[in-house]
């Protein structure tokens, strides 16, 4: 598919590809696409087998993209596909403006119904077992892909910020009105924000110290970048910014952009600690101070 200008990521029951272009450049990457879907439709027949057009979704994504002026998409010669407002992508919800408001809207009704069956048995079951329910059926539901939300607005973060401030508050046997961030601070558990940039961290140092460890569609992202010169202030490794844009683009949002923000922000020190499992506690510890000191 790179030949044609498509990149691709193949799963066990799923498959995707995507073509990214500028503005004005739409029917170029239309044509791209279509001739995508005539070559894997082509092989497919060749191996009887056929597409199932039900099961194809085209999303096409961009912050001027109105979605009911996007014509369908040609699967092959007899068959359109409608472009859709959303799609979900291995259990994450995408929308055509990439801001996850309905992924967010179903993660925070699932974790408040499951937060009230759970607190339906508070005073039966021991408070770390209760902890423990609560950190396998809501907080890590909050953990999942989180590095996607990186650099949404506030409003969105604090939608589920509310989320994870409830059950530290149940956990805790609190009221809705004490405050939550006691709360977090005694369960020694890091706000949605801090957590997102934790997550991109642990993927800068292994793409810096282990590189083997890390997907290259991640790694090849990161540019790493020694420090020229050798003062206290520039020691370290360092990661190059990837992409420009302004502050308030959608490309701040992006790996390339996002990750060495976030990891150049780290000192020094806690950079060049080049263990995994050190760096982790330190990383910890590091954001913790930053959040709660």
């Amino acid at each position: 598919m790179k030949d044609i200008g498509i990149s691709s990521h193949l799963y066990a029951d799923d498959t995707q590809f995507w073509v990214s272009f500028k503005s004005g450049d739409e029917s170029i990457a239309r044509r791209r696409v279509s001739h995508a879907f005539k070559i894997i439709s082509r092989f497919m027949s060749c191996n009887s087998l056929k597409l199932n057009a039900s099961k194809t979704q085209f999303l096409p994504i961009g912050r001027s993209i109105v979605h009911s002026d996007v014509a369908p998409l040609a699967l092959d010669d007899n068959t359109l596909i409608s472009p859709s407002s959303d799609v979900r992508n291995l259990g994450i919800t995408f929308d055509n403006q990439m801001n996850y408001g309905k992924h967010i809207s179903g993660v925070r009704r699932a974790g408040f119904q499951q937060l009230k069956r759970l607190s339906s048995i508070r005073s039966y079951v021991p408070s770390h077992l209760y902890k423990t329910l609560i950190q396998s059926y809501i907080t890590s539901k909050l953990d999942f892909c989180n590095s996607l939300f990186a650099n949404l607005p506030d409003t969105a973060i604090n939608r589920i910020q509310n989320l994870q401030n409830a059950c530290a508050k149940s956990i805790m046997k609190k009221k809705k009105s004490d405050s939550a961030s006691e709360q977090l601070r005694h369960l020694h558990w890091l706000p949605v924000k801090c957590r997102i940039q934790y997550k991109v961290s642990l993927w800068c140092h292994k793409s810096v110290h282990s590189k083997q460890s890390v997907p290259a569609y991640i790694s090849d992202k990161l540019i790493v970048r020694h420090a020229q010169r050798f003062t206290r202030s520039s020691l370290g490794i360092v990661l190059e910014q990837g992409y420009s844009a302004k502050l308030d683009s959608a490309g701040m949002r992006s790996l390339e952009s996002f990750g060495p923000a976030v990891w150049n922000s780290l000192p020094v020190d806690l950079r060049a600690i080049s263990k995994y499992d050190s760096f982790k506690k330190a990383l910890k510890t590091y954001y913790f101070r930053q959040c709660y000191v």
